[in-house]
């Protein structure tokens, strides 16, 4: 014990993916990391991946990495609006976040599913997570999205609307990289339709991690259908690449030798 409180204790040199200039690519180097104060431990990341908000912080030159893959749009769907079975559900933006309200609100028992996304190529995988019809903002002939949905629920909308791209026009569920006010009409208030902020699903980690994985465990919670791609941290630009260009969900990002490691090769 002893011998591993000293190791803990040196500063030790990591390899790491620097914004230097917002938005500009990544600069790989060299950096010292502290040794753990009282409180804090050092862990070893095997693996990690990126997201819309990553990119947002990547645009004012501030880089973190999310390690929560999807509990912002499960736990939104099942736990902070808790959606009820029977109900209906539209979905604005099918990234990660979308895909996984999709997966939450089935997992709920909601009998309709309303994908709403520019790119068509989000149907598919949308399809087996769950949802039930989809809706291309540019292929409507005219009419308003809103009025698209009522149409497909008889008139009444839906039941529940998640927004999973950061836009203030409607309720926020991603990041609004603006930091824009919502403005909402005071008649809809009135007419008892509210908005939830949802910050990682509502999660809480310690109870509700062990349940997702749990989950995942008995095939209840599908995770492989988000990863689109796999790649070494040195591609990391490549992998934000992707994700800017709406052709990756997930990309999981393997640090020095831990995929070989992982497979034990």
């Amino acid at each position: 014990m002893e011998q591993m409180n000293t190791a803990a204790a040196k500063s030790i040199r990591c390899r790491a993916a620097v914004s230097r200039v917002a938005g500009q690519p990544l600069e790989m180097e060299e950096v010292e990391v502290a040794p753990p104060r009282a409180h804090e431990v050092r862990i070893k990341i095997l693996c990690t991946s990126i997201c819309h908000t990553d990119i947002t912080f990547w645009r004012m030159a501030i880089i973190r990495l999310s390690l929560a893959m999807k509990q912002s749009g499960v736990g939104a769907a099942w736990k902070v609006a808790a959606v009820e079975p029977g109900s209906s559900v539209a979905v604005f933006g099918l990234g990660a976040v979308g895909l996984a309200v999709a997966q939450g609100a089935r997992m709920r028992g909601a009998k309709r599913i309303i994908g709403v996304d520019l790119n068509p190529d989000k149907f598919d995988v949308g399809k087996r997570l769950g949802m039930t019809d989809f809706i291309n903002p540019n292929d409507t002939g005219g009419k308003t999205v809103s009025e698209v949905i009522k149409e497909m629920t008889g008139g009444g909308g839906a039941d529940y609307c998640f927004e999973c791209i950061g836009s203030t026009s409607t309720i926020l569920l991603g990041v609004s990289g603006n930091k824009a006010p919502i403005s909402i009409p005071s008649h809809e208030i009135l007419r008892g339709r509210s908005v939830i902020g949802s910050l990682f699903g509502g999660i809480k980690p310690k109870n509700d991690i062990p349940m997702l994985a749990q989950k995942y465990l008995d095939k209840e919670l599908e995770l492989e259908e988000f990863i689109t791609h796999e790649m070494g941290f040195e591609e990391i630009n490549r992998a934000f690449e992707l994700l800017t260009q709406g052709k990756s969900i997930r990309c999981i990002i393997w640090m020095d030798g831990a995929k070989v490691i992982d497979n034990g090769e």
